[in-house]
């Protein structure tokens, strides 16, 4: 078999931040899976550091202590590439944000989405594999002040939208339609960034940190534009990630969008007091106000800090033949009362529970895809269109 024709697969996770004392055993579960993998990509959740001061946090700080690397390593999950273009990235300052790029490098594991000014935040990572060259790019849309990367400041590369509320009924305190719009300077040098790549690359995945935090199933106005803005500046595949849930998936002009991957490995401590109160107050949509309802222990799993739903996860898997992609499917996981991921198979019942709840989640929000078991992974095709 030539070099050049020899299957790839990519295989690409959530948010991940493992935080205990043997970190790799947190993908106990998955290490064997992940391990099939030629590349495999996650979203790197908050600085890894043993450094840093509290700063620029709008909900509570996070950071890792940076054994944590570890799990990242062929100890633990074996990421290739990470994202570090997250709402979290800055929690720390400067030091823990260049610890984390350089623990994350000193592991053999490329870094997208930030760096040390904005050139390097936008500068792509290109992995070759059997012949063929993976080119990934990210960006963040969760933006608040410190993360902005610029020409002499370190941070993220920009993926902003604006947001405004249209009145959709004449009764005064109807609920409003929520228009988002990306930044044009943003989404325009996004698609130069994708243009420069796709002349370097046979394969371009396009990683998003963006999206509504908690909220069951909803995708943002601004998500679908960034992601036909990707795909339309030829990338393959589009990876989105930060609502800790599942979101729907799309084929757009024949490539694939994931809304939202979910969580997959995240540890961490409570959130503030303040800002639970505060989402519960009466002056709180309504759709923030349920969600934080369910946001609360509960018998056998003390440990998991996110709405129940957040407990089904998955693995994308994108094979790569000829140099194009030829498949993409997802392997269904569910984060276990240790907060480890687990692959489950397709008799497991847990395995058809994430199939049903990723197609159910992708219907409500009238995306353009279909759904299929093919062994233990479940399919994703264009709409089947009648003869």
């Amino acid at each position: 078999m030539a070099v050049e024709n020899k299957t790839i697969t990519l295989m690409a996770v959530g948010d991940v931040g493992p935080n205990r004392d043997d970190p790799p055993s947190i993908f106990r579960h998955c290490r064997d899976v992940l391990g099939t993998a030629d590349i495999v990509f996650g979203q790197m959740e908050a600085p890894l550091s043993d450094r840093g001061t509290p700063m620029f946090c709008p909900s509570w700080p996070r950071k890792l202590p940076a054994k944590n690397a570890q799990a990242l390593t062929e100890l633990g999950a074996g990421f290739d590439v990470m994202s570090f273009a997250g709402n979290h990235a800055m929690d720390y300052g400067w030091e823990a944000f260049y610890d984390s790029l350089d623990d994350l490098k000193a592991n053999n594991i490329a870094v997208i989405g930030a760096g040390r000014n904005i050139a390097q935040a936008r500068t792509p990572a290109v992995l070759e594999r059997h012949g063929t060259k993976v080119g990934f790019l990210g960006y963040l849309s969760i933006v608040h002040p410190g993360l902005i990367a610029l020409e002499d400041v370190p941070g993220c590369a920009p993926l902003r939208a604006t947001s405004a509320y249209q009145q959709m009924h004449y009764s005064p305190g109807s609920p409003p339609l929520i228009v988002t719009r990306l930044f044009p300077d943003d989404k325009r040098a996004m698609e130069e960034d994708i243009a420069k790549l796709r002349a370097r690359a046979d394969v371009v995945v396009i990683s998003m940190h963006c999206g509504v935090l908690s909220v069951p199933a909803m995708i943002a106005m601004y998500q679908k534009e960034a992601a036909y803005a990707a795909i339309d500046a030829g990338a393959d595949i589009v990876l989105q990630h930060h609502a800790h849930m599942l979101r729907g998936i799309e084929i757009y002009k024949g490539k694939a969008i994931f809304y939202g991957l979910g969580n997959f490995a995240l540890e961490h401590g409570k959130p503030f007091p303040g800002m639970v109160k505060a989402w519960a107050s009466d002056q709180t949509p309504e759709m923030y106000r349920a969600t934080i309802a369910r946001i609360r222990p509960v018998r056998g799993l003390e440990k998991h800090r996110y709405n129940p739903e957040a407990l089904r996860t998955m693995i994308a898997k994108v094979t790569i033949e000829g140099k194009a992609i030829r498949r993409v499917s997802y392997l269904p996981a569910y984060i276990n009362p240790d907060l480890e991921p687990e692959v489950v198979a397709r008799k497991d019942k847990r395995a058809r529970e994430v199939f049903n709840y990723v197609q159910q989640i992708s219907e409500h929000e009238d995306l353009a895809v279909s759904f299929s078991w093919k062994g233990g992974e479940v399919s994703v095709d264009p709409v089947k269109t009648k003869p």
